[in-house]
């Protein structure tokens, strides 16, 4: 199973880029030879909408090229501290992120290490 690691990029074994360009925008190069037969493996950690960007967007490199991600493992997940509702007039924000992963990766399995939560 071939494994990007967006938290130690020398340690990825598909190596990548990332190109911030003059508006802020962050935009994901896959430099590798991706192997079309092996699924693959995803360590990140998601503190930002760029974060979750990159991510959605090596989604769309996948799914290009017809590969699977199988896990993806998250080392810290934004929005963790809003997740429960505290009024009707405020979002669940956890409940947006984890929605939109779930949606935009349907087969995948997500591995989340909350450093805060003794019981992770």
């Amino acid at each position: 199973m071939a494994q990007i690691n967006f938290l130690y990029p020398r340690s990825s074994e598909v190596k990548y880029k990332i190109h911030t360009f003059p508006d802020g925008h962050e935009h994901l190069e896959i430099c590798s030879e991706l192997n079309h037969r092996e699924p693959l493996t995803v360590t990140t950690r998601i503190a930002t909408t760029d974060d979750l960007f990159i991510l959605l967007q090596l989604k769309d490199i996948c799914d290009r090229h017809s590969i699977r991600i199988e896990h993806v493992y998250i080392t810290y997940l934004m929005c963790a501290r809003m997740d429960r509702l505290m009024s009707f007039n405020e979002a669940v924000d956890l409940k947006i992120i984890f929605d939109a992963l779930v949606t935009a990766f349907p087969r995948t399995s997500f591995v989340i290490f909350e450093p805060h939560n003794t019981s992770s």
